[in-house]
This record gives structure tokens, sequence and C-alpha cells, in this order.
């Protein structure tokens, strides 16, 4: 059986690199997040001025928004 002795220096570069990769994840973490918080807002956006788009079409062609929708997405 082959015993080693626990070298300091690698302790402390394997404890060093450990923070390292928890500092790069926490980062990463929280850049994702505010992508993540910004695009639902630009979604909730589009959403809102698609329902409006589709309101107008309607009213253009005098006709309820459902019933244009249906007959748009039969064809």
């Amino acid at each position: 059986m082959i015993l080693a002795t626990v070298d300091p220096t690698t302790v402390g570069m394997l404890l060093t690199a450990c923070g390292i990769l928890g500092s790069a994840v926490g980062f990463l973490y929280k850049q994702q997040s505010a992508f993540h918080r910004d695009t639902s807002e630009k979604l909730a956006a589009c959403e809102s001025d698609r329902v409006a788009l589709w309101a107008e079409l309607a009213k253009q062609a005098g006709r309820k928004l459902d019933e244009l929708k249906k007959e748009l997405s039969s064809d």
C-alpha cells in the first residue's frame, strides 16, 4: 500500500480552482437570469402588440376577432 503525504500546495490549488469555478457558475447564472427576464418582458410586449394587430384587422374586416382568426386558420 502506497501512502502519500498531502501537499499543501496541491490542496490550495484545488480549493482555489473550486472557488473560481463556483464564481464562474454564479456569474453565468446571474447573466442568464437577467437575459431570461429581458426576454420575458419583450415577449409580453410582443403578445400585446399581436393582439392589437389582430383586433385592428378584425375591425377593418368588419368581423369579430374570433371569427376572423377561425377563418384564417382554417385556410
